[in-house]
């Protein structure tokens, strides 16, 4: 254990590794001295279990855009200054549709002024990149039948996206 809080004190992609690395050790080190890894996390960094998880989630999802901005000038610098709630906004993503998405975040006027791309500013992209359709029979638009096969259905109608199921109003 000393080992993985000795690793902690260096850069943050490597913490969140030996983080992951301690949470996710079948002998759990941490249990000699805690009683949970909550009760780690709280005495050794000052946050709950949650929060390291959130954390960790967040340094998955930055090292897989990483891999798959490669080595673009404009995206790197901008994946490796995002905060983790930012991250969160993108984590559910397939990768191509992030990236889309991140493209869209920078080009955003207020994303010009050389500050970190935000979770807001994230939103507002994902918004603008992926814009779904709500089917006012229950089914997502362009659903196929399970078998693969076309449907013999008639074509259903679909509303503009509503701001939620409830009120049924347009964005």
């Amino acid at each position: 254990m000393e080992y993985h809080e000795r690793r902690m004190n260096q850069s943050a992609a490597e913490f969140l590794a030996q983080l992951k690395a301690l949470r996710d050790d079948k002998l759990e080190p941490w249990k000699a001295t805690h009683e949970s890894f909550d009760a780690y996390c709280r005495a050794k960094l000052g946050y709950g279990e949650r929060r390291a998880n959130q954390l960790i989630a967040g340094g998955a999802t930055r090292m897989g855009l990483l891999a798959e901005a490669g080595e673009d000038p404009e995206l790197a610098p901008v994946i490796e200054e995002m905060k983790e709630d930012a991250l969160r906004e993108v984590a559910s993503l397939p990768k191509q549709e992030a990236i889309a998405v991140l493209r869209k975040a920078i080009a955003l006027p207020a994303s010009a002024n050389g500050k970190p791309v935000t979770a807001a500013k994230i939103k507002l992209a994902k918004a603008r990149v992926i814009t779904p359709t709500i089917d006012v029979w229950g089914g997502a638009q362009g659903d196929e039948p399970a078998s693969g096969a076309p449907s013999t259905e008639p074509e259903k109608k679909s509303a503009p996206a509503a701001c939620c199921p409830a009120c049924q109003r347009p964005l």
